[in-house]
């Protein structure tokens, strides 16, 4: 059987009509239907399951255990009616995943989210508004890189087979946050919407089938009437006390309970104005200070993942003057000091996986000197490449896939008047030099893809 995973092109319904039954389970049992179409496909080698602790596929399609959709009928989510089937192992949406023993289809989209863990944390700002020509989405990936299929009903029909509505087609998605922008058609019928997000290793994936690894969310957006999407932003009342001088921020699902938290960090002359803080979400969107210390060193930027590959999410701040710092999670929000990096002036940071080993490595962006690249052992303590790129005044730096070639690259934004410049990785986190942009003071600057292509 080979190692590389390959989706299920023939439903479960079919394969179920042409399989004895599974070893130790009667017909009846509620794992009958899905452990025969696992075993079918393990059988035809249509996914790849390892066999060496739980022997014969038969005895593989009792043991796997599989993620399902929640969408609402007439939209394929049973798997009599060819839903989605991933077998649980390699990338996942967010920090939580958990198995099922079939689809839980429901009017919100929210039975997978009811049903044990809330492993529904991958896909969040969903918008698509009508006459803007571009929707946002963010997807959170775990244990990337991943092949990312997303479909939107944006006509409302019950179906996703519109000509517009496969919204993202083997779009690659890294570990960490991805904001991705999707196209809008100006028919798009307002109001709620169903979406169905598959990641997989193999790409190439359809609305149901089973894959042998990755997950499946499905999503109720809203998409928004010209007139509710003109630009209204409207005060909520709450002020928050923060540093007077906050230089970043990033909202995160810290505590697990499926809103979004606030960890903002800032510089200032005194302790108090840069006081980095974490702010509890009570899911309405009211903030409550957690009271915890979490530095104050003069901080910059900030950058979120799963460091230390425990599930949940952890944050790196990038502090001037001082040392750069991860802070761990507990997977309740509580934060402690983890690994410290050397002291410099460092103005931004970025996780991501630079060496392709499956954990989060860290490219520093420094105002005073060059650059440097720290890879992961996996539990989150960092070992210094040596490499020493580009000449000072980083300002801010981006992660993404530039040249298409399945690594992750680094654009730099240059605060002096010296052009901006992306670095090449090799695959392994060694970086060349590559294009340079225009020469402007710049503080940030964001990858994605501006003109549909595919590309960033």
């Amino acid at each position: 059987m080979s190692d590389r995973t390959r989706p299920l092109r023939r439903s479960p319904a079919s394969i179920r009509r042409n399989t004895t039954a599974v070893r130790g389970l009667r017909p009846r049992h509620p794992r009958a239907p899905i452990a025969l179409a696992i075993r079918a496909a393990l059988c035809a080698g249509l996914i790849a399951v390892p066999l060496a602790s739980v022997g014969t596929p038969a005895r593989a399609a009792v043991q796997a255990k599989a993620d399902f959709g929640d969408a609402p009928a007439p939209y394929p989510t049973l798997s009599v009616d060819d839903g989605p089937i991933h077998i649980i192992s390699g990338p996942k949406l967010g920090a939580n995943r958990d198995d099922e023993e079939n689809g839980l289809p429901s009017a919100g989209a929210d039975g997978d989210d009811l049903d044990g863990l809330d492993d529904e944390d991958g896909v969040s700002l969903l918008q698509a508004p009508i006459g803007s020509a571009l929707g946002a989405v963010t997807v959170n990936l775990q244990e990337g890189p991943g092949q990312l299929d997303a479909w939107i009903d944006f006509n409302g029909d019950g179906s996703w087979g519109g000509a517009e509505e496969h919204v993202f087609i083997d779009r690659t998605v890294v570990d960490g946050d991805n904001g991705l922008l999707f196209s809008v058609p100006a028919n798009a019928k307002a109001g709620p919407a169903m979406a169905r997000f598959r990641v997989s290793t193999v790409g190439g994936l359809g609305l149901g089938g089973i894959v042998g690894d990755g997950e499946v969310e499905d999503h109720q957006l809203t998409i928004a009437s010209p007139t509710a999407s003109a630009a209204r932003l409207f005060d909520s009342g709450q002020t928050l006390d923060a540093a007077d001088a906050t230089q970043d921020l990033r909202l995160l699902d810290v505590d697990g309970d499926g809103d979004l938290d606030l960890f903002t960090v800032a510089s200032g002359p005194s302790t108090a104005a840069k006081s980095n803080r974490l702010y509890f979400n009570d899911g309405s969107g009211h903030f409550t200070d957690s009271g915890q210390n979490l530095g104050t060193q003069d901080s910059y930027g900030i950058s979120v993942g799963d460091v230390d590959g425990d599930g949940d999410l952890d944050v790196v701040v990038a502090n001037s003057g001082q040392t750069d710092r991860v802070m761990l999670n507990d997977g309740s929000g509580n934060f402690s000091i983890g690994f410290e990096f050397p002291s410099g002036f460092s103005a931004d940071l970025v996780l991501a996986d630079l060496d392709g080993d499956g954990d989060l490595d860290v490219y520093t962006g420094i105002l005073n000197n060059p650059n440097k690249v720290y890879l992961n052992d996996g539990e989150g303590s960092f070992t210094d490449t040596g490499q020493l790129l580009g000449d000072y005044q980083t300002l801010g730096v981006s992660a993404g896939d530039i040249d298409g070639d399945g690594d992750i690259d680094v654009f730099e934004a240059i605060g002096e008047n010296k052009n901006n410049r992306f670095w090449i990785n090799d695959g392994t986190g060694q970086f060349t030099e590559g294009q340079q942009t225009g020469r402007i003071r710049s503080w940030h600057g964001s990858l994605g893809d501006i003109d549909g292509d595919g590309d960033l």
